[in-house]
């Protein structure tokens, strides 16, 4: 009969156990301090136990613990590393020449318990290193994700800056290049434009068309066509001539060039001037 009750106290024993260890949220050391408790409450009821569960220098206690004269040992393992100590404080007097005032059933089912917190702290460290590993993926995802955001809007970027200069190197073909392919055709002496179009040619890729539609809105496509001419070396003169213009009218377009530029009231050479807007930073994308 007693053997069947040992049992049975046993199988609530552990019942209760695996209750606690299924618990949502529930930290490694509720449980700990839960199964001091429900083990001291287990043993035989001829004395009074409390329990002490020490694990890797931590200190778990059964309810009203007290450390009383008598203390009994017994190692708790994960696999074969000893990682603590479960630690059995009892009032009941040792028989003489007895290590043990436990009884048989007793010790045995302490060290299955034994065994059964071992796995326990073994389950719960590698579930704590599985949802580091899970955080470590999903950060690294995160930045990956982050970085290929960044690269596409980089590409996509690049992608208009490359249409963009397409665009103006186009324009730049047709108002500043063409004329002077025009003239060429239709001159008794087209050897007179070659340095013209050498010049011109020369700065087809430059930022300078960027910086004057950008940084000078207020210009004129004439006015900026007027400024590469300038920009390039060619006199009121020659300009008046690639353009289909009078000389006064190349003039007036000037003083409007000069005003849009803020230099209208300053010594300030314009050829001067637009030859300095080439050596400046074209306009910031807001990439």
């Amino acid at each position: 009969m007693k053997n069947e009750n040992e049992e049975l106290k046993s199988r609530k024993t552990l019942n209760e156990i695996t209750v606690i260890v299924e618990e949502e949220h529930i930290t490694l050391y509720e449980i700990l301090q839960k199964i001091s408790s429900i083990l001291a409450a287990a043993l035989c009821s001829c004395a009074n136990y409390t329990i002490e569960l020490e694990v890797e220098k931590s200190l778990y206690h059964s309810k009203d613990f007290v450390p009383l004269r008598n203390v009994y040992e017994f190692p708790i393992f994960i696999e074969r590393y000893r990682c603590g100590t479960l630690k059995i404080f009892s009032d009941k007097n040792r028989k003489a020449n007895s290590e043990a005032c436990l009884c048989e059933e007793d010790t045995e089912f302490i060290h299955y318990i034994c065994e059964r917190i071992g796995r326990i702290i073994h389950r719960y460290r590698l579930t704590a290193e599985l949802h580091e590993t899970q955080e470590k993926l999903e950060s690294k995802n995160r930045q990956l994700k982050n970085k290929y955001i960044a690269l596409k809007e980089l590409m996509e970027h690049i992608e208009t800056e490359r249409a963009h200069k397409d665009n103006e190197i186009i324009s730049y073909i047709e108002t500043i290049i063409n004329p002077i392919l025009s003239k060429m055709k239709t001159s008794a002496t087209p050897e007179k434009y070659f340095a013209e179009l050498e010049r011109t040619v020369g700065n087809i890729a430059s930022d300078f068309n960027t910086t004057l539609k950008y940084n000078y809105t207020k210009l004129t496509p004439k006015e900026r066509e007027i400024c590469n001419y300038l920009k390039n070396g060619s006199g009121s003169k020659e300009i008046a001539d690639l353009l289909n213009l009078s000389e006064q009218t190349v003039a007036k377009h000037r003083d409007h060039i000069r005003k849009k530029l803020g230099i209208s009231n300053k010594k300030v050479n314009l050829v001067s001037f637009l030859e300095s807007l080439e050596t400046r930073n074209s306009p910031k994308s807001n990439f």
